[in-house]
């Protein structure tokens, strides 16, 4: 309370040109907020690489690996034939975290459903630099670094700009 009563009583002293018009131009937007928690290259969580499953949330993909992904590869699978087995086959994911959910996709592709998997394409977009590096280690067996042939794709994207 006595702080309360401090800033009033610092605000009604102030000279009139000191006084911000509206006290939400002080406070950052809550967007502006998560983005600086998230992705700040030296406090953020994502930017620093601190995300472990045993220190932050956990996601479905990562707390049903791999039966999650190769769900989502059998739905993926029956959607390509059902669209008539184009090629190629994209597949998009924002935010991947560690890349496990394309991982155990694809890894499933390639078991259960290689004329799919030979038609897939997964691309991730990711905003985090550390991230990027992350995903692309943890899926490493479908990363081809010259991208001949490469299943996985890892891009710097920001969903919010997606089309």
């Amino acid at each position: 309370m006595r702080r309360r009563v401090l800033l009033l009583a610092l605000l009604a002293t102030a000279r009139a040109d000191d006084r911000p018009r509206d006290v939400r131009a002080l406070l950052p937007t809550f967007e502006a907020f998560m983005r600086d928690a998230v992705y700040d290259e030296k406090w953020g969580s994502y930017a620093a690489d601190r995300v472990s499953p045993g220190a932050d949330f956990t996601t479905v993909p990562a707390a049903l690996s791999p039966h999650f992904g190769a769900m989502v590869a059998d739905r993926c699978a029956t959607l390509w034939a059902a669209l008539g087995r184009p090629a190629p086959f994209a597949l998009v994911e924002f935010g991947a975290g560690r890349g496990e959910l394309a991982r155990d996709v694809l890894a499933r592709l390639r078991a259960a459903h290689p004329a799919c998997y030979a038609a897939a394409v997964y691309a991730i977009g990711e905003v985090s630099p550390a991230l990027r590096a992350r995903q692309r280690a943890h899926a490493a067996g479908f990363v081809d670094a010259a991208r001949n042939g490469s299943k996985l794709v890892v891009l710097e994207a920001d969903a919010r700009a997606a089309d």
